[in-house]
């Protein structure tokens, strides 16, 4: 995840994110304390106010596990970011390079599983450009029950994968209106991906009034050659339901549609 990154801020973000979604309790706080640094100089390093000096960023490097080569290179986007001549800063991006040289080949295979499998990356990107939604991290946190630091990371994360991008005035527009991913085979991130949304609407039938929430299910038997046909007929609706939305005149709620159906009398193998 390290070689990825082309400052150690946005690492640190991405690393804090991870443990946010391991362990909703732990905080910046704890990252700070782990990190053997202070909370304040962990907050004015992700304002960009300070940096590691170069003694420290070994001592941080440890501190996260990274060894060897990425322990080199992180001391290396330490160092970039204290360099103020173009000479110093060209001889730590070689550096860089020697250590990292498929950099050049972006690489965006751990991006686009991140995307795909956690969860808040599709709200996040239907709320840019929007007038109903801030976009101001701290805000977007508030409406979807997550960190800002996750909302800071995602959002980089969407820019580099090309998904947004910013404007004159420095606010996030889409340049893909949308994103579908489909998968004929297993895949372990929209597993995921559809665990957690599943997890999440399971939370509203207890969180939310029957106003604010549509969940209806129905149990049938089917003749399995008509599968096609409902795939043809569910492709229709979502297709409705989106044209739909489009025209809403005040979107400030954000919604997830999700239709299952699934065999109840699989056959044993």
């Amino acid at each position: 995840m390290l070689m990825e990154h082309t400052n150690y801020q946005s690492y640190l973000k991405a690393v804090l994110a991870d443990r946010f979604s391991s362990n909703p309790r732990y905080s910046q706080r704890a990252f700070a304390r782990n990190l053997g640094l202070h909370q304040s100089m962990v907050s004015a390093i992700f304002r960009n106010e300070k940096n590691l000096s170069l003694d420290r960023a070994p001592l941080v490097a440890e501190k996260l596990g990274l060894k060897g080569t990425e322990s080199e290179y992180f001391c290396l986007l330490v160092e970039l970011e204290s360099a103020r001549h173009s000479e110093h800063r060209e001889r730590v991006i070689q550096k860089m390079s020697l250590l990292n040289p498929k950099k050049s080949a972006v690489d965006l295979s751990i991006d686009h599983f991140r995307v795909i499998s956690d969860w808040y990356h599709f709200p996040i990107l239907q709320m840019v450009g929007e007038k109903g939604f801030s976009q101001d991290p701290q805000q977007i946190g508030k409406r979807l029950g997550i960190s800002k630091i996750e909302v800071e990371v995602a959002l980089t994360r969407l820019e580099r994968l090309e998904i947004i991008e910013r404007d004159l005035n420095g606010n996030f527009r889409k340049i893909n209106e949308r994103i579908q991913f489909q998968s004929s085979q297993k895949s372990q991130a929209l597993r995921k991906f559809h665990t957690e949304m599943l997890d999440r609407a399971v939370k509203s039938l207890t969180e939310q009034s029957p106003q604010q929430r549509q969940i209806q299910t129905q149990t049938l038997p089917i003749d399995p050659i008509d599968l096609p046909k409902i795939d043809e007929l569910t492709d229709q609706f979502y297709e409705r339901v989106v044209n739909l939305c489009k025209k809403g005149r005040n979107r400030t709620q954000m919604y997830h549609l999700a239709t299952v159906f699934f065999n109840l009398t699989p056959e044993k193998r």
